[in-house]
Order: C-alpha cells, then structure tokens, then sequence
C-alpha cells in the first residue's frame, strides 16, 4: 500500500495511505469500507421496505392478472351480444328484434313494434299447447247417456280433461273412472284408473255434478278413455243400469 509522510498537529512526521487517482480506481487498488452497526440497521430497514414493496407488487399483480380475466370474460359477453344483434336482428325502426319460441321450439316472430291492436295481441303459435289451444280454440265435447261399466273412448289420443259434467238418476251413488288408455286396451276392473269420481245419488230431483280439473286441465298422455261403476274400487266392475249416469266431458 502506497503511503506519504504528513505531520500531525503535535509537528510529528506520520506515513498515511496515498490518496486513489481521482476517478473509479482498478478493483485491483480498492479497499473495503468497514460499516458501523448504525450503518447495518439503516440498510436492514431498507432491506425491510424493499421485502414490503415487492409483496405489494405481487399483490397488485395478481390483482391485475384478476382484472384482466373479467376483462377477458367481458370481451366474450359482448361478442356473443355483438353476434345476436345484426342487422338481420334489428326491426324496421332499428329496435332490438326478440325471437320467440313456442314450446315445441318453433320460432315465431312478436308483435311488430306499433302493431298494439287486439288483430296482432297474440303472436304466439299455440298449435303444440294444448293448454292455450284449448281455450283460444275452444273445448271439445264428449257426451254418454249411457256410461257404465263398458269402457267409452272420449279421445283414441293425448289429451287434456279440463271439466266433467254427470248427472246420477239412481237412489245410490256412481264413480266415474278414468284411464290413460285406449279403449281396446282397457279392462275395467282390472286396468288400474288414473281418476275415480263419485257422482252422489239422488232419485227425485237427479243430482249433477260439475267438476272442474283446474285451470290447466289433467293431461292425458295416451288416450282418454272413461266407464262407471256401482263401487269406488278399482277392481269393481259392478254395472250401473241403463241411462243411470249421463256424462259430458270438457277435453282437448
């Protein structure tokens, strides 16, 4: 180590180390710095803020990589709402279109915009709705003057019974059975009812009774068929004699 000889303040000749050449020095001729403690505990701290910073980086990081995923979501929404709504999608006055479908998945257009008048009120085909045909078109119905233990077809296909009406002429009562069946299919007092009905007796005045089977009906999957006997179980067969119960069903 080059040294130079200087005098201290007592006049005394002491050897110092030579001053570097101006400028960074060769790592040949550097010499290490001591730190003190106080040195240590400042850069421990910044060491400390620089551990606090970087994990709110993370933080900000995976809270931009979230952002980014809804945005992403976002841009897939509005493709798919960019795709729906074409030109083809738009009425004439350039409002939004909404297709409409019935339940059998048949696509039918609304009511076009304006057109609020009673002629263009029901813009829905109803002709698989057998609910909404039923009341729109009207019901069918089905009248015995003779129904008894002798099965009678009311409909050889699907339906929907919305109402009954029975008269009883007889002092004892009757029961009005239904199947979900056709009628060459149906054995009554062994082929099991979907519906047993007791129409009450009544010898002087004749009782009729009238019963309603909701708003929506009772659907028939099959076919509708009916016959009555002289006792509730579905085993009983017992016959009712002639024009005692006169019968009208409602169906669809």
């Amino acid at each position: 180590m080059a040294t130079i000889n200087v005098k201290d303040a007592a006049g005394a000749t002491v050897a110092i180390e030579k001053p570097l050449v101006p400028g960074r020095a060769p790592a040949a001729t550097s010499r290490p710095v001591a730190f003190s403690n106080e040195d240590f505990a400042v850069l421990d701290g910044i060491e400390a803020s620089l551990i606090a910073i970087d994990g709110r980086v993370d933080t900000l990081e995976a809270l931009i990589a979230s952002t980014n995923t809804k945005i992403d979501a976002s841009n897939v929404s509005l493709a798919i709402i960019d795709n729906l709504i074409t030109p083809a999608a738009l009425g004439a006055g350039g409002g939004l279109k909404v297709q409409m479908y019935t339940a059998a998945g048949v696509a039918v257009d609304p009511v076009p915009s304006g057109a609020n008048t009673i002629a263009n009120s029901v813009p829905t085909d109803y002709a698989n709705d057998s609910v909404m045909a039923g009341r729109l078109a009207g019901l069918t119905p089905y009248k015995s003057l003779d129904l008894d233990e002798s099965e009678e077809e009311v409909k050889a296909t699907a339906g929907v019974v919305f109402s009954m009406i029975a008269t009883n002429r007889r002092t004892t009562p009757l029961f009005v059975k239904f199947y979900n069946a056709t009628a060459a299919t149906v054995v009554v007092g062994t082929t099991v009812p979907v519906m047993t009905i007791e129409i009450p007796a009544n010898a002087t005045d004749h009782t009729m009774a009238v019963v309603g089977f909701t708003q929506w009906g009772v659907a028939f999957g099959t076919a509708i068929c009916i016959a009555a006997t002289t006792s509730f179980e579905d085993t009983n067969a017992g016959a009712p004699a002639l024009n005692d119960l006169i019968v009208t069903v409602l169906y669809k």
